[in-house]
């Protein structure tokens, strides 16, 4: 289950926004794209392919370790459930949903990162 600050935080949202707009690229193309630091950009990309929103293959070429990124189908359906959530709350039609377990309440932990 993917929770509301996976997602949320903005170096994972970029990172996600950037795959679903620019399709597969290289580490570099995409560390350059999202504005991210090396570590930053591992470090979020690390959550999100464990949570299943993206994938990485690592290959080798001229010598050298290349990484790639893209988004897989469940990031791109969590992406646009984020976009539809936002466009309802701005034209006031929609509520926002948290992805909690059934029974439990959110707390301002759920919220730090």
């Amino acid at each position: 289950m993917v929770t509301d600050s996976l997602v949320i935080n903005p170096g994972r949202l970029r990172i996600l926004m950037g795959l679903a707009s620019g399709g597969v690229q290289e580490f570099v193309q995409l560390r350059a794209s999202v504005r991210l630091t090396d570590g930053n950009l591992v470090t979020h990309a690390r959550r999100l392919e464990s949570a299943g929103l993206i994938q990485s293959t690592k290959a080798r070429r001229a010598g050298r370790g290349v990484t790639t990124f893209a988004i897989t189908e469940a990031g791109r359906t969590e992406l646009r459930r984020r976009a539809d959530e936002l466009v309802d709350a701005l034209r006031g039609t929609g509520q926002i949903h948290a992805n909690l377990p059934e029974g439990a309440e959110e707390t301002v932990e759920d919220w730090i990162d």
